[in-house]
């Protein structure tokens, strides 16, 4: 059976990647299980956050920046938090905060989904 060089290529690409993160995590001793893991804690923090910065600025909606950056994982994409501003408005690479139903909203993979915690399993 042979392989299609630009298959191969992706093969090597994907393989060198492994390894190197293998050699990293050896290395550094790190367990990259741990990141991007969204908790329940995180996501109430962030969201007693928004409801402060609301109650503060008594605006229709708010952008902030994102104070989160350095702390938690999962926010560091986040440039900016966008407070109650409609998702159809909104900046597909900013954090939507709804106040209506107390949830937080990223785009991922063409829509608008809401952000849950992850469930680790082992």
């Amino acid at each position: 059976m042979a392989v299609k060089p630009a298959a191969a290529e992706v093969l090597i690409r994907n393989s060198l990647a492994y390894i190197v993160k293998i050699w990293i995590q050896k290395l550094y001793k790190i367990d990259f299980r741990v990141f991007n893991m969204v908790t329940q804690q995180e996501i109430d923090r962030v969201i007693e956050w928004c409801e402060k910065v609301k109650a503060e600025r008594n605006r229709i909606y708010v952008i902030e920046r994102n104070p989160f950056r350095d702390e938690i994982d999962w926010m560091r994409r986040f440039i900016l938090i966008e407070i109650d501003r409609p998702r159809d408005s909104a900046s597909k690479n900013d954090l939507v905060y709804d106040s209506t139903i107390r949830q937080l909203w990223q785009f991922m993979n063409g829509d608008w989904r809401r952000v849950e915690p992850d469930i680790r399993i082992g």
